[in-house]
């Protein structure tokens, strides 16, 4: 007997809808997306600590989703923060579309 076939839950929903468009997406770059499209201005040390990640895995997952020489997905960008040269991960782009 065969097992019934599943939905996909939103965690694996969100990662095969951003996999179509993104082969080589991996679900921290899915879970950071999803992180940055749910708190506007977060810090890059704020979503290392929220996925338990280190500086340079977020810094990699940012620098796929943004595009600042057209290599990245163009989903978000970086944005400088009151002056004090650290850069934020403001919002997503026009690129970034609705929510998730």
């Amino acid at each position: 007997m065969m097992a019934p076939a599943r939905e996909p839950g939103t965690a694996l929903a969100l990662l095969c809808r951003l996999q179509a468009a993104d082969p080589l997406m991996t679900l921290t770059t899915a879970i950071t997306f999803t992180l940055i499209c749910e708190n506007e201005g977060i810090c890059q040390s704020e979503l290392a600590w929220l996925l338990k990640a280190g500086q340079h895995t977020v810094s990699r997952a940012v620098d796929r989703l943004s595009a600042p020489d057209g290599s990245g997905q163009g989903l978000v960008e970086r944005v400088g923060w009151s002056g004090d040269g650290r850069l934020r991960v403001r919002r997503r782009s026009a690129g970034g579309g609705g929510r998730p």
